[in-house]
């Protein structure tokens, strides 16, 4: 286990500052559902997180400081586990899960990251963090280091304390400007219509697909078959965020921050999946995901009040109405995790459910295990009036998998 010498801290990078303010409007947060079945104690699963923290201090940081001074500093205090009994949820939509509603409050001193233990046959082990400290790649470390103090194993630890930023730097006399695309002035189309020109408050639902089988070549698969189905009744351009982790890409470094590049990848009519791959590959080789765009290098010194504000307006403008900036969705794969990753003599699981971050209009994200591909859908609710969300699944389930069971939320 990797023992702190230092009290542990990080800069707050110029995009983890506007997450911040983007979680003031909807839970943006990094969540992960492990489902299995459970003979654990809180009080165990109590000790192995505080055992996992010590050696991940990154999951006990507190925002302090002000405007480019900020950081992330180590409080001492390890994550919350909160039981939640007498549960019916399925663990596989945002439906009778009220207990998942509550936002980090970072900018107010707030923690990061939080375990819910959700009791139940099957149980529900719910890790949550914000994004703006924490991505992707960030939790599933997380995730395996709790499991590993449960089963009492050496821990590795996250020693690296960098932001985006620091390894985005190292690239920039690499990156192609003459590859960078230009500015559109043509709006994005949406995967699926909006019901209603605005929501009095923003709530995002969510759905995973568990399918019992492992489908390759999924990033391209799902963005070409998003892409198709924004097209059915409309016509127009069709561009999806990627995000790239910068720690196996550009650089092996084991960290519980948020070290996470994005892709913009257009997809014409007709194109197919090796015509996605080779946009995405061509990016890469370009270094795109290292572009440092120049107004993300002003925001350490723009007050959060006034990011606030900017943030609100461009948010109402990219959910209800045709904006050039405004992504048509972002897609996601977080490639394979072991269940034996998250497997003890008391916990057997049977599959991690992830659930993409709740910012613009369409969010999918994938993961594998040994013997399945679950994907997750989430979306503002404002695009569920109509049933175009539900739609959406049903769709997808038919060419993927097999039929969905009416109103269930996923089939297996």
């Amino acid at each position: 286990m990797a023992i702190w010498q230092r009290r542990y801290f990080r800069k707050l990078s110029p995009i983890e500052r506007a997450s911040l303010v983007l979680n003031e409007f909807c839970n943006y947060n990094c969540d992960i559902v492990v489902q299995g079945y459970s003979a654990l104690s809180v009080d165990t699963l109590r000790r192995a997180v505080a055992k996992a923290a010590q050696a991940n201090p990154g999951s006990r940081v507190r925002l302090r400081g002000f405007l480019g001074f900020s950081r992330w500093v180590d409080s001492g205090i390890a994550p919350e586990v909160r039981e939640v009994h007498d549960s019916a949820w399925d663990g596989r939509s945002e439906s009778a899960a009220a207990f998942m509603e509550e936002r980090f409050d970072a900018l107010a001193g707030g923690p990061i990251c939080r375990v819910l233990y959700v009791h139940g046959s099957p149980a529900h082990i719910v890790f949550r963090a914000l994004h703006a400290a924490v991505d992707g790649r960030s939790i599933l470390h997380w995730i395996a280091e709790v499991f590993r103090a449960l089963r009492g194993e050496p821990l590795l630890g996250s020693p690296c304390t960098y932001i985006e930023w620091d390894i985005m730097r190292k690239f920039q006399d690499k990156i192609n400007r003459d590859a960078l695309e230009e500015p559109s002035t043509e709006p994005n189309l949406p995967v699926i219509p909006c019901s209603s020109p605005r929501e009095a408050r923003l709530r995002y639902i969510w759905r995973a697909v568990v399918f019992p089988k492992i489908i390759p070549n999924v990033l391209p698969k799902f963005a070409i078959f998003l892409a198709e189905y924004a097209r059915r009744n409309a016509q127009g351009k069709v561009r999806f965020t990627v995000p790239v982790d910068l720690r196996t890409l550009r650089e092996e470094v084991l960290s519980l921050g948020n070290l996470t590049g994005y892709l913009s990848i257009p997809i014409e009519p007709g194109d197919t999946t090796r015509q996605f791959s080779r946009q995405l590959s061509l990016r890469v080789r370009n270094y795109a995901d290292c572009h440092r765009p120049d107004l993300l290098k002003k925001l350490p010194w723009v007050p959060v009040r006034t990011i606030r504000g900017a943030i609100g307006r461009n948010m109402q403008r990219a959910l209800y109405e045709p904006a050039a900036d405004a992504m048509s969705g972002g897609v996601v794969s977080m490639g394979n995790f072991p269940l034996q990753n998250v497997s003890t003599p008391d916990f057997t699981p049977l599959e991690l459910i992830p659930i993409p971050g709740f910012a613009g209009k369409l969010n999918v994200v994938t993961i594998f295990s040994e013997r399945h591909t679950v994907t997750t859908f989430a979306a503002p609710e404002s695009y569920n009036g109509d049933g175009q969300f539900d739609a959406l699944l049903d769709d997808f389930q038919r060419e993927f998998g097999e039929e969905r069971t009416p109103n269930a939320a996923v089939a297996v």
